[in-house]
């Protein structure tokens, strides 16, 4: 217990060197914290998920994205297992894997990613709600990448009303 709280105060200070761009240092802190984590509790547990997302994070504002997704993927894959296909925490791994997929122009990618997480906002959220309208434009993006402008046009309209009834 007392290694936990130990790893749960260093991946706070993770967070604040994150936010601070010492990338170096979060990234020494965030490592620290994991092991501890992973050794308490073994690989795959799900209080690993925010670390492990959290070094991805230091990894991804590095440009370093090959080191990044495999560890977006693997917070992904331990929420899923641990604590359901819906749970809100999907969110984060989904919405970073889609940006590393839109960074590096892959659209094929970055669809099914950005269908999944509009399934995870309009069901708590409802159709409408105005953070839906992001992931719209950015399936915008991929339609027309696609060649699909029909579909293109219909959610880029659905992205226009949601921000016409927000005045």
């Amino acid at each position: 217990p007392g290694d936990l709280r130990l790893a749960t105060s260093l991946a706070n200070l993770a967070q604040l060197k994150l936010r601070q761009r010492n990338y170096d240092e979060a990234d020494r802190l965030f490592r620290r914290s994991l092991q501890i984590r992973e050794s308490a509790l073994g690989a795959d547990h799900a209080s690993l998920v925010q670390t492990v997302n959290g070094l991805a994070a230091v990894c991804y504002a590095r440009g370093a994205l090959d080191s990044a997704e495999p560890l977006f993927r693997r917070a992904l894959s331990i929420t899923e297992r641990r604590l359901g296909a819906q749970h809100p925490d999907i969110v984060t791994s989904l919405n970073s894997l889609a940006r590393i997929a839109f960074k590096r122009n892959d659209y094929v990618a970055a669809g099914p990613l950005l269908e999944r997480l509009l399934i995870l906002k309009e069901s708590s959220l409802g159709p409408d709600h105005p953070e839906s309208a992001p992931l719209l434009a950015s399936m915008v993006k991929v339609r027309v990448a696609e060649g699909a402008l029909n579909v293109a046009e219909k959610l880029a309209r659905r992205v226009v009303a949601i921000r016409e009834s927000e005045q």
